[in-house]
């Protein structure tokens, strides 16, 4: 049984939140949050995700968020942020521009994504705390579909300087370019294994775009998909086991998730609309991703099963979300380090 109680204290919103073994009697959780007078969804929020943790042994994903390229006409779009729930999106950027490929950094505190801002497609990584954009990649040509590696010390990004989108790494500054992919066609949306020792892409070396994996010395490429002519957008789970993909079947594009052990393929949606972009939650059992289901484009969440679809935003608009990595707060009280009273506000918002 749960219970908690909601009450101001000396300025604060303070919750005390309890989950009772109902046979014995026994209190399993006592924990108090505190927050300014406007954070009660921030107080549920790390509630929830302690009372996951002390029930499942792995934190909950309450406190992470989701972000997303939302159009604004003319071709545009801005890059918005949102709770895991859809509550709360703000828009983060100010650009006026095209924007394509956001992805968090491993840490939570930053997205990275693709600009025209300057007239080319640039790379830039965008500080949420501050605001500052910082530009990572401005090579001729392309430079897009950024995917940072587990330990955030190197990024996996696409680079078209020689005429043809091949896949590079470089260390998170900007330097030291490595060219991966040395093929005819195109190369791009790489994604790394939670290993750090793999990385999945969409090539069509082979005549249509399909998925591949090889080692991070861009060695041992190997073919995942088969069975249609369309593949792409493969995002490896934080569980390592297996690869959600956006895939084209009978004209329409659908989510499906491939196990890398036993190279089954399980198609999650189905005749309803296209649904592309699909990104894992930070524990691995729920994926959002973007959906025409209701006419324009719009984003949704399902459980990793493809069950209980959700829609989260309702612009028409919106496309490429990505989920962020756990709160930090959350991996603060795995450690058993409490999180500063007062250092944030209701919601996600006002912490920026």
């Amino acid at each position: 049984m749960i219970k908690g109680e909601m009450k101001q204290t000396a300025g604060l919103l303070v919750f005390e939140g309890h989950l009772f073994d109902v046979r014995s009697g026994r209190v399993i959780l006592r924990k108090a949050y505190d927050s300014t007078p406007d954070g009660d969804r921030y107080l549920m929020h790390r509630f929830a995700d302690d009372l996951v943790l002390q029930l499942t042994g792995e934190a909950g994903v309450a406190q992470s968020e989701i972000a997303f390229l939302n159009g604004t006409g003319g071709g545009k779009k801005e890059l918005i942020i949102m709770d895991y729930d859809g509550h709360a999106p703000r828009q983060v950027t100010s650009e006026r521009s095209i924007l394509l490929t956001p992805v968090w950094s491993p840490d939570g505190k930053g997205v990275t994504y693709t600009s025209y801002s300057a007239g080319n497609p640039d790379l830039y990584h965008l500080d949420l705390a501050s605001g500052k954009k910082l530009l990572l990649s401005a090579k001729p040509g392309l430079n897009a579909s950024p995917a940072w590696s587990p330990d955030g010390k190197r990024l996996a990004l696409v680079l078209s300087r020689d005429g043809n989108s091949e896949i590079y790494t470089m260390e998170a500054g900007g330097k030291n370019a490595k060219k991966l992919t040395d093929s005819p066609g195109i190369n791009t949306s790489p994604s790394w294994s939670p290993s750090g020792r793999e990385i999945v892409f969409t090539s069509d070396r082979e005549g249509s775009p399909q998925i591949y994996v090889m080692d991070v010395s861009g060695k041992g490429v190997r073919r995942l998909t088969r069975g249609t002519n369309y593949a792409d957008l493969a995002v490896w789970s934080p569980r390592g086991d297996r690869i959600a993909l956006s895939m084209r079947k009978q004209g329409f594009f659908d989510i499906f998730v491939l196990d890398m052990k036993s190279g089954e393929l399980f198609q999650l949606t189905s005749r309803a609309g296209n649904n592309e972009h699909p990104s894992w939650s930070p524990d691995g059992r729920h994926i959002v991703f973007s959906s025409t289901r209701s006419g324009g484009p719009d984003i949704y969440v399902m459980h990793m099963d493809g069950s209980g679809i959700r829609r989260l935003t309702y612009t028409r608009r919106a496309t490429s979300p990505v989920w962020s990595p756990r709160a930090v707060s959350s991996e603060h009280a795995l450690k058993g380090v409490p999180d500063k009273p007062s250092d944030r506000k209701g919601g996600m918002a006002a912490s920026r």
